[in-house]
């Protein structure tokens, strides 16, 4: 890996996402053609995002879920208040400087 693609990691992602615009896709296209290991780099990218697409997520515990839809729930969530007893946007205790 030299430094032109070192420069060019970033655009690589981009290209893969199909982000970039015409003129930034072909000077990509034009490294990838004399860059084995940007093309490698490229075959990647392909096979990690087909992984992630079949990968199945870990369940989440049934205690879990029936926290998370009783803390919903609670009247003082709807009221401004946070999951842990404060108001949202406040600290539960003062900070006082100089102390």
């Amino acid at each position: 890996m030299n430094d032109e693609c070192k420069k060019l990691a970033v655009d690589l992602s981009a290209y893969f996402d199909q982000e970039l615009d015409e003129a930034e896709a072909r000077a990509v296209e034009s490294h990838l053609a004399d860059c084995a290991d940007c093309r490698e780099s490229l075959e990647k990218m392909g096979r990690l995002r087909a992984a992630l697409h079949t990968a199945t997520p870990p369940p989440l515990e049934q205690k879990l879920i029936q926290d998370l839809m009783q803390a919903l729930r609670q009247p003082e969530r709807r009221a401004g208040r946070d999951l842990f007893g404060g108001v949202r946007g406040r600290s539960r205790s003062p900070v006082t400087r100089g102390n």
